[in-house]
């Protein structure tokens, strides 16, 4: 007979929700909300603030996945009905204004 876990099989299935947080994040939070303090919007102002690009940038990049999560990648799989053609132009010295 076998002895101790069995592959794909939870020690207890009654365990935590998915997306319960855990005793840590829970007292963070509430330490910031006890003092009113919000850790994204003092990350938006230092990045209003500093002259220093670097910074800028990392309060920017830092703030952008609150604003658009990262997106995991997917395989598709199975034969193909109908291919999808793409076609890219690319100018040179042609400055996007769109962003």
């Amino acid at each position: 007979m076998r002895k101790g876990f069995q592959k794909g099989v939870s020690g207890n299935p009654a365990g935590k929700k998915p997306g319960t947080t855990n005793e840590f994040t829970r007292t963070i939070r509430q330490f910031f909300i006890d003092r009113d303090f919000n850790p994204l919007l003092k990350m938006v102002e230092l990045a209003h603030l500093t002259e220093d690009e670097t910074i800028k940038f990392g309060c920017y990049k830092e703030l952008a996945q609150y604003y658009a999560p990262k997106l995991r990648s997917m395989e598709v799989t199975g034969e193909v009905q109908n291919p999808l053609n793409f076609v890219i132009n690319i100018k040179k010295g042609h400055k996007d204004e769109s962003i």
